[in-house]
């Protein structure tokens, strides 16, 4: 499984044969400058108390695995199982970080975070969508510097919807986005998932752009959108 910042940008742009089925994701981005103090405060006031966040290890895959297929085998997208390998590989690249959402010790939902380096935006960040190559990043002090973070998937078990599971993963992201010291974050949501798209909208991101998928697309990386 490829990390979502791993590919030229421009790659799935490619239109997917006309007589197959094609699915359009829209592509979602907010500037991390325009997270402050007074909207995380804002939106910190839909989070539900309940719900636990911790952060997950590869011990915890096979768990992931289970939340994952749960979470996806009734939502509008394309839905996909992923297998234990994929989700090892998604738990062990570079600097992923993976939150897990509990309610009274039950798994409820998850959400993986994922980081990639742009050198255009070391001097513009202004620009809606980032047409480079990722480079790798660079490192200082010893640790890989990034500059745009990525909601690389996002999913809550059925039982705990409507129990704001997502919009508190959603901001508890912004602690490890804001440690990274990014530029912008990044995700792209099918444009029949209603939910998703007005839960990513709530934490500031806006449309930027569209891209078209296949069905084996957009089932090839079942990680990389929400």
């Amino acid at each position: 499984m490829k990390h979502k910042g791993q590919e030229k940008e421009e790659s799935t742009n490619d239109k997917p044969n006309s007589e197959t089925p094609v699915y359009r994701y829209y592509q979602m981005e907010l500037l991390t400058k325009n997270i402050t103090p007074e909207f995380e405060a804002q939106v910190s006031q839909r989070i539900c108390r309940q719900v636990r966040i911790v952060q997950a290890n590869p011990e915890d895959c096979e768990r992931l695995v289970h939340l994952h297929n749960r979470a996806f085998l009734t939502a509008t997208d394309p839905y996909c199982p992923i297998s234990y390998s994929d989700m090892m590989k998604v738990l062990t690249f570079r600097d992923n970080i993976v939150l897990i959402g509990t309610i009274w010790g039950e798994d409820a939902g998850f959400i993986i975070l994922g980081f990639d380096y742009y050198p255009s935006l070391e001097f513009d960040d202004s620009s809606d969508n980032i047409l480079e190559v990722p480079a790798p990043p660079p490192e200082r002090d010893g640790k890989r510097v990034y500059n745009v973070g990525y909601i690389s998937g996002l999913g809550v078990d059925p039982r705990w919807r409507g129990r704001r599971v997502g919009t508190t993963l959603g901001v508890s992201s912004w602690k490890y986005f804001n440690a990274a010291n990014l530029k912008k974050l990044k995700c792209e949501v099918y444009e029949k998932n209603e939910a998703s798209f007005n839960l990513i909208s709530r934490l500031g991101f806006r449309k930027v752009g569209v891209k078209t998928y296949s069905l084996e697309q957009s089932r090839a990386e079942p990680l990389r959108r929400l």
